[in-house]
Formats: structure tokens, sequence, C-alpha cells
């Protein structure tokens, strides 16, 4: 199944259906570092892309499953449940991007 993902700073939409000729991401050709789960935590995509110029990424998905996806931008962090059961969203805007606490004490 196809999801399309939208991570972003400052803006988004409400999608839940994903048209190419419409939905548009904050972050259009940015490189992004993404990582994507299974349920069992088995890494199913993982590495730096470059996102769409509609600022999306594609994800191509076994279907009914959950998957945890994770994206980062410039020190900053965003995650989302992912599903590809019947009636999934195949359009994911509600990503946001936000600073991740510091490791540090």
């Amino acid at each position: 199944m196809v999801v399309v993902v939208a991570p972003y700073v400052r803006f988004s939409h409400s999608c839940e259906v994903h048209f190419m000729s419409s939905c548009q991401g904050e972050l259009a050709g940015e490189r992004v570092w993404l990582r994507v789960e299974d349920a069992n935590g088995g890494v199913v995509r993982e590495g730096e892309v470059t996102l769409l110029p509609n600022g999306f990424v594609e994800l191509w998905l076994p279907r009914g499953q959950r998957f945890t996806f994770t994206a980062r931008y410039g020190g900053l962090e965003a995650r989302k449940t992912l599903t590809t059961f019947a009636g999934s969203p195949t359009c994911v805007t509600d990503v946001p991007l936000k600073e991740t606490p510091s490791d540090q004490s």
C-alpha cells in the first residue's frame, strides 16, 4: 500500500486521501533522514531521502500492519504511527518536526 508522508516545521494541511495535484507539503525537495519500523521493530526503510517536489515521501508498505515512522531534519524530529489497514489514510500530514530533548544532564 502506498502511504505518503509530509513532515513539516511550520505549516501543513489536513488530508487523508493523497491527491498529487493538490497536496503540497512544506519541505519540498529537502533532505531528511527517516526510519520506518514494523510492529516487531524490524527496519522496513532507513536512510536519508530527498522529499518529492510536493514535500512528501512515498512509502510502499505491506497491508494490514502498523509501523513507526521517524523523521529527522535540521536537529528536529517527528514520530508518527502509520497503518495500512482498510480505511487507513494514504496521505499523512500531521507529522510536526520538533526539537528533541537533549540527552545531556
